[in-house]
């Protein structure tokens, strides 16, 4: 009888096991995956090296294939969306009451306008606000002379407003002075939003004249670029920029106050403001105020790396390892 070598055999249990946890994972996510029902190839469903094949094999080829998938699966997809709600016993969702909507025409239903209105809400609508409020927190509470300032003005402004008061209003935070520096500097730092935001002109020339004099003249359809981070860390205009110094906006001379208003746009600026600014702004005050009164909180196994941008995905982005700010709330 022929002997299977030892290393031979571990060999083949090693390769069973793998080819074992690769099957339990294909038929995870095929069948029993949250995900399952939706509607799309079943390679893309089961591995990530579809989307390699065609990002990085066919050379950036993914976008246009996601194109044909939409075609080819619009109808089943279209389908699953009209049959949400209608099972026994599941609760309606959000997406129930946009696709039922009689206010709402067809061409505000279609699965490209649902998927446009998604991407915006988390990336535009969440991302950002959440990035502010990570770079307040870590700034603030690693900062102990910023902190005990800061805490004294909430509380001071409860007592203003009535003793038993736990909740504190926008209108009573927005009227705090170190609070909103200390706000301002944290949407200074976190920059909303880190990629580029071009601005085409494709009818007439646009030019522009630099400060000594000369004078450029850019064709139209001329892309032009000027990032918030580029203006935020300017040292020319913030001194030492990457220091988180709320007293900037306090106690700066009127002309340098002037010029850094100038350069502070954490929601861009001009006819392509941020539409959602003025909301964004009340959920920051609203839970960054709340949270320094109410509770008293200590950072816990968190640095300045894990605010640091380390990844341009539109909207800033850290370490991959890092696990985000983490606070221990003491009472």
């Amino acid at each position: 009888m022929d002997a299977i070598a030892p290393g031979l055999s571990s060999g083949l249990l090693a390769l069973c096991a793998i080819g074992f946890s690769v099957a339990i994972l294909f038929v995870y996510q095929l069948r029993f995956s949250p995900l399952a029902g939706v509607p799309g190839p079943r390679a893309a469903a089961v591995t990530r090296w579809y989307e390699f094949y065609w990002e990085c094999i066919k050379q950036g080829r993914y976008t246009f294939k996601i194109e044909e998938l939409h075609r080819r699966y619009e109808k089943q997809a279209k389908a699953v969306l009209e049959s949400k709600g209608e099972r026994e016993g599941s609760p309606p969702t959000v997406l129930d009451a946009v696709y039922t909507c009689p206010a709402l025409g067809p061409e505000e239903k279609t699965l490209r306008r649902l998927t446009a209105e998604a991407a915006t809400l988390i990336g535009a609508g969440t991302e950002t606000t959440g990035n502010t409020l990570s770079v307040f927190t870590f700034h603030v509470l690693s900062n102990p002379h910023v902190l005990k300032k800061v805490t004294a003005e909430l509380v001071d402004a409860a007592a203003k407003a009535g003793s038993k008061q736990e909740f504190l209003d926008n209108k009573t935070l927005v009227g705090l002075p170190y609070f909103q520096a200390c706000i301002k500097e944290a949407l200074r730092i976190g920059m909303g939003v880190s990629g580029r935001l071009p601005r085409v002109n494709p009818l007439e020339p646009t030019s522009y004249t630099t400060p000594t004099g000369k004078t450029y003249v850019f064709p139209p359809g001329t892309a032009i670029s000027m990032s918030i981070r580029n203006m935020h860390f300017n040292e020319k205009i913030f001194d030492r920029p990457h220091c988180y110094m709320p007293e900037r906006w306090l106690e700066s001379s009127q002309q340098d106050l002037w010029r850094m208003e100038k350069a502070f746009v954490p929601f861009s600026a001009g006819s392509r403001v941020c539409l959602g600014l003025e909301l964004a702004k009340m959920e920051i005050n609203l839970l960054a105020g709340n949270l320094l009164h109410r509770f008293r909180l200590e950072l816990f196994e968190t640095t300045e790396r894990d605010i640091s941008v380390q990844h341009d995905f539109f909207a800033p982005f850290g370490p991959t390892d890092s696990k985000g700010v983490r606070m221990i709330v003491k009472e």
